[in-house]
């Protein structure tokens, strides 16, 4: 080389440079007035690798939480934005995550030694969306019962097919008896929750006494044989029963004191 073309002098020289490519200097050095002959030294930048191939991933809480995964060479995945914080290396990685909330890392990938820059990949867990359908409850034959779950959900799907936000019960369609009433709804982000109430249709007899009521529960019905009677907040000591035929004759009388 001819050497036209001075640069600088002294033990460092900070190039400056940052496009990638192959880039050749030269150095000399002095000793005793005379100068060497001159050294090649070679700078070369590689190209940082792109950033790899990687999504977020958002799930239900109560359902599989997936690997988190990414395409490229030697992956990486961090815990923070300056990398520093190194969690796993390889394609896929297990968070371990469970709970609702969202989560967050850093995935990048290597070649020639050149590590790229990082990719920002989310974790979100979503919380089940809340329904209660309240409390146990019971009506009367020729009562009625009104559930609301609210207008917040996507979608519903009861128990007997409706679709609406809000369904009323009829004690005389439902039928005598306890009957499990349920709701699944889902939420903006695809996430389920149910719930179940039981609703017993009574019906409303005379007791011996006049002016005096009785709740009696009277199930199953039909039955193969076997019926339950619940007699709720009677007021009287003396309860009668009596079993009667289609033609009115009695098959059966049964008088307890309490």
């Amino acid at each position: 080389p001819n050497l036209e073309h001075y640069i600088s002098e002294g033990i460092k020289y900070i190039a400056g440079i940052t496009v990638p490519g192959e880039y050749v200097f030269y150095f000399t050095y002095t000793y005793n007035g005379i100068e060497s002959n001159p050294v090649t030294v070679k700078l070369t930048i590689t190209p940082s690798p792109e950033i790899p191939v990687a999504s977020s991933i958002s799930v239900c809480e109560g359902s599989d939480v997936p690997d988190l995964t990414a395409t490229g060479t030697g992956i990486k995945w961090y815990a923070d934005s300056t990398l520093t914080m190194l969690l796993h290396k390889g394609d896929s990685y297990a968070t371990g995550k469970t709970q609702p909330g969202s989560y967050h890392y850093y995935v990048t990938q290597s070649t020639s030694d050149c590590e790229s820059n990082a990719k920002a990949v989310d974790l979100i867990i979503r919380k089940v969306p809340g329904l209660n359908l309240g409390k146990d409850t019971s009506i009367l034959f020729n009562g009625s019962l009104t559930l609301s779950a609210g207008n917040s959900f996507q979608s519903y799907e009861w128990y007997n097919g409706s679709t609406q936000s809000t369904i009323t019960l009829s004690g005389a369609q439902l039928g005598m008896g306890p009957h499990a009433v349920w709701l699944k709804v889902t939420d903006d982000y695809g996430c389920v929750s149910a719930d179940t109430t039981f609703v017993t249709v009574m019906v409303q007899t005379k007791a011996a006494k006049e002016g005096e009521s009785t709740d009696v529960l009277v199930y199953p019905n039909p039955n193969n044989g076997t019926l339950y009677v619940k007699f709720l907040g009677s007021s009287s000591n003396r309860v009668k029963i009596s079993v009667l035929d289609q033609s009115g004759k009695l098959l059966m009388q049964y008088t307890k004191e309490h």
